[in-house]
């Protein structure tokens, strides 16, 4: 199955090279016809300039269907490497710097650890340092992505050995045929389902509150009413009695 992914790789790239090696030319002629440049934010967004070579203050144009190709064949050789753990307290930038030695890092992304061992290990060791239990890291090239998860999976961190982070190991693996907006999905559906499951806690809570007041209104004014008829002598209420035989308690020596 590998074998046949890097195939289907290798096809992909050639063809993208040829496309590439097409459009290139037309891209330039449209780019001077147009008197337009791509800023470079990557975003695929155009900035009209006038005779002056400032940007005019103009909307950006939507993308055109060549500049949506190019972009999608970009999105398609990326890829996602999946770390199941952080080293203790890694930051993002840290994390950036190592792996952007082996290839063109994109986006990164590290889940924190759970609010409630936060807040004991602040509490009891004193230690407010940010702490990430899994993280996903995006490569621009899915090969690159691909070697780097095979070559560095449980070797240490390295670096110098006087170094916080250079007897730490990785643990790492690609993730084939997943992308970036997977992710984002993902995490925007648990987020979803825990903002749901708060609105179900608060109106549980709202609905008992509720009816606890009820019932305590209504005792109250049952008291109220048993207070007046005592004071004009009247007789009390009557009290409900079961209508069936209720069954006497067993004492320890019956049983």
């Amino acid at each position: 199955e590998d074998d046949d992914e890097e195939e289907e790789e290798e096809e992909e790239d050639a063809g993208d090279n040829e496309d590439d090696a097409e459009g290139g030319e037309r891209d330039e002629e449209e780019e001077e016809e147009n008197g337009a440049r791509v800023d470079g934010k990557g975003d695929g967004t155009t900035e009209e300039t006038g005779g002056d070579g400032k940007a005019s203050s103009s909307a950006k144009k939507p993308l055109s269907l060549k500049k949506l190709s190019k972009f999608k064949k970009q999105h398609d050789k990326t890829g996602v490497v999946y770390l199941s753990t952080i080293p203790p307290f890694m930051r993002v930038h840290k994390l950036r710097s190592l792996l952007s030695q082996y290839g063109l890092v994109g986006r990164i992304y590290l889940s924190p650890e759970d609010a409630a061992i936060t807040r004991k290990r602040k509490k009891y060791r004193n230690n407010r340092r940010i702490k990430f239990t899994e993280g996903w890291v995006e490569f621009a090239n899915k090969k690159v992505a691909k070697r780097v998860a095979l070559a560095l999976n449980n070797t240490a961190v390295g670096g110098k050995k006087r170094d916080y982070y250079s007897q730490d190991r990785w643990n790492m693996k690609y993730l084939s045929k997943f992308k970036w907006h997977h992710l984002t999905e993902r995490i925007a559906y648990e987020s979803n389902v825990k903002h749901q499951r708060v609105r179900n806690d608060m109106t549980e809570a709202k609905r008992e509150a509720k009816f606890y007041l009820e019932k305590a209104g209504q005792a109250k004014a049952l008291a109220a009413i048993k207070k007046k008829r005592k004071a004009k002598g009247a007789a009390d209420l009557p009290t409900s009695k079961r209508q069936f035989k209720q069954r006497g308690l067993l004492r320890k020596d019956e049983s």
